[in-house]
């Protein structure tokens, strides 16, 4: 939605899409006059969709495909706190479209996380920019969970966040559906507000506007490797 305010078309090819919606993205990817900027796609499509590969190989022919960018990339490394299988698939692209540059990006990423992403997705001489952990923009406050926590979260966004946007983690994908339906239940008799839950790479229950990318193409970056 932020994207399409500041007129970047872009759009996100999710798996709960209607069969002839995602035909419909397809097409217009094959077209010579596709208009898409953005593609977000999951690492479990790129691994069990022949037909984005080959749209992708379309666009890669015609000379379009001007960036791969993967976000989350410490989710490659079998090192990482959070690794995916189908991460680690994710090298076909670079073997696949080898004059593509490829962006990975993460924040959570150790020396040795760091070097196991470059072999794993098939960087060759790329240029690394790492910073700090620390973020001294971020405070953290620690508090007892006690029986009521969905009142107390509840409490906590009306009496210090209303009207803002936030993110509510949870350990599971069961967890993520609880929180989301009772906290929508409860803020549907008050003040309406909109949850949305996302799925696969985080278990979150988003106030406000959502959106998630793992693998973006971006129509006007231009060449070279980062991590």
């Amino acid at each position: 939605m932020h994207l399409e305010q500041k007129k970047i078309s872009a759009i996100c090819l999710c798996s709960n899409m209607e069969e002839d919606e995602q035909r419909d993205i397809f097409r217009e990817l094959f077209s010579v006059e596709c208009t898409f900027k953005l593609l977000y796609v999951t690492p479990e499509r790129v691994a069990r969709s022949d037909t984005l590969m080959r749209n992708l190989k379309t666009l890669y022919d015609r000379g379009s495909l001007d960036r791969i960018v993967i976000d989350e990339a410490h989710c490659v490394s079998q090192w990482g706190h959070d690794f995916r299988p189908d991460y680690q698939g994710l090298w076909i692209l670079k073997e696949k479209f080898p004059n593509t540059p490829v962006l990975a990006l993460t924040a959570t990423a150790t020396q040795c996380v760091m070097e196991d992403v470059v072999q794993a997705l098939g960087l060759k001489n790329c240029i690394v920019f790492r910073q700090s952990f620390n973020r001294p923009n971020l405070r953290y406050y620690v508090s007892p969970k006690k029986k009521k926590i969905l009142d107390d979260i509840s409490k906590f966004i009306k009496d210090s966040h209303p009207n803002e946007c936030g993110i509510i983690y949870c350990l599971s994908r069961m967890d993520c559906e609880t929180v989301s339906k009772k906290l929508q239940i409860q803020w549907r008799r008050k003040n309406h507000l909109e949850l949305i839950r996302a799925y696969p790479c985080l278990f979150i229950p988003k106030i406000g506007n959502l959106q998630i990318g793992f693998i973006a193409v971006d129509h006007h970056c231009k060449p070279t490797n980062f991590i």
